[in-house]
């Protein structure tokens, strides 16, 4: 463990760098407010705290210009500080403010920018067997890498069923910047519209900040609320009670599927996870997805062969005036989500609310209109953009 010296809040502290410096460790022999206890044995330190870089007053002995160049810019106005700014970006009226959208636009996804979302047991269980693909709303771990204990993941979804069961996080590298909406009042609208009755967790303010009362966090729905597939390394990873981080499972196209690489010491973390074998080392998922699809018929385009990627392919419908994705065919039955969800549309077709933002319900397929597909990004032959280059942190801008 190398550490260095930060100053926070005034005070000098040891610490450690931790997701490439998106945010430290400190290490304290005093409880702070929010500090957790410190599992490693014989350490001097009894408690650590997980603090975000951009909280920190300097950082001493390390160069903090790259994780840094990754945060939210503000320009330099004397009436604009980080208090005025965060009480904005949790007000639904300041979700068209020209000066919180300049700030919230200076941020990108790129090539190789880690994503990162809560997941369920369930969920997890349903990855494993190549039966869910990331989907809804998520966040770059820049955004998040100091949310360690369950507490403060609660912010962005932290689904653990009891005080002592771990969090489940699912962590890839995105591919493309356009997979990727900013949930605003102009892109997603119906959204800000939905009463707490019909909505799980907390409101979409439409500023493009998740709803916290401390935190000033970006959060990003994957276009159109639609599923992504899996790129090479992603990870499902596991955050224990003492904000300790724990990689579980590791995705590789060839062969396809997850590789277990949780040690021993660690297997107690998948007990809650449904039907699966602790000791199983590799869980295959298809390689390919089923084409065509029964009511497309035959003359549908052939996928490209070859990872899960470059087989993907959405598939679109209308179901009574709304426009829908169509997930999965069961005989005469059709599993559809709601590209826009709205207030109207939920109550008029039935919809049901599966996590914040996802709206589903299954549709006779004769009632099915306007059904086009289109491919993932890859032309035919082509490969997948996940490479080595991502681990190394070689990423290419692909937009903002």
């Amino acid at each position: 463990m190398t550490s260095t010296r930060v100053i926070y809040q005034g005070q000098r502290y040891h610490a450690v760098a931790i997701a490439h410096g998106a945010a430290f460790e400190l290490l304290t022999d005093t409880a702070l407010p929010g500090s957790i206890a410190n599992p490693r044995h014989g350490s001097p330190w009894a408690y650590r705290k997980f603090v975000h870089v951009t909280h920190l007053d300097s950082i001493e002995g390390i160069d903090a210009t790259a994780p840094l160049a990754e945060a939210l810019t503000i320009p330099l106005i004397r009436a604009l500080d980080w208090t005025r700014l965060h009480q904005a970006s949790q007000t639904t009226a300041s979700n068209t403010d020209p000066l919180l959208r300049h700030i919230r636009a200076s941020i990108q996804i790129r090539t190789g920018t880690r994503m990162m979302r809560v997941l369920s047991a369930n969920q997890v269980a349903a990855c494993l067997h190549g039966q869910w693909l990331p989907h809804g709303f998520c966040y770059r771990e820049y955004d998040v890498a100091h949310l360690r204990a369950a507490n403060d993941l609660s912010i962005i979804g932290s689904r653990n069923e009891t005080p002592d069961s771990p969090v489940y996080v699912l962590r890839w590298p995105a591919e493309y910047a356009e997979d990727f909406h900013v949930p605003t009042a102009d892109t997603y609208p119906g959204l800000l519209e939905i009463a707490p009755a019909d909505r799980v967790g907390p409101p979409v303010l439409g500023t493009g900040f998740t709803p916290s009362g401390q935190h000033l966090i970006p959060e990003y729905v994957t276009a159109d609320l639609a599923d992504l597939h899996l790129p090479a390394y992603a990870e499902i990873i596991a955050y224990t009670t003492n904000g300790t981080e724990v990689p579980l499972y590791s995705y590789t196209p060839k062969p396809a599927g997850w590789a277990l690489v949780a040690g021993g010491k660690f297997r107690h973390l998948l007990e809650p996870l449904p039907g699966i074998d602790l000791y199983q080392q590799h869980h295959p998922t298809p390689t390919t997805v089923a084409w065509p699809p029964a009511h497309l018929g035959d003359g549908a385009p052939e996928p490209t062969a070859g990872t899960p990627g470059t087989a993907y392919r959405r598939t679109f419908g209308t179901f009574r005036d709304a426009r829908c994705h169509l997930l999965q065919t069961d005989r005469q039955w059709q599993r559809i989500r709601l590209l826009r969800p709205d207030p109207s549309a939920i109550f008029r077709l039935g919809m049901n609310c599966l996590e914040r933002g996802i709206y589903e319900t299954w549709a006779q397929i004769d009632e099915m209109t306007e059904i086009s597909s289109s491919q993932t990004h890859h032309e035919p032959g082509s490969r997948t953009r996940s490479s080595p280059r991502h681990l190394l942190g070689l990423s290419e801008s692909v937009g903002s």
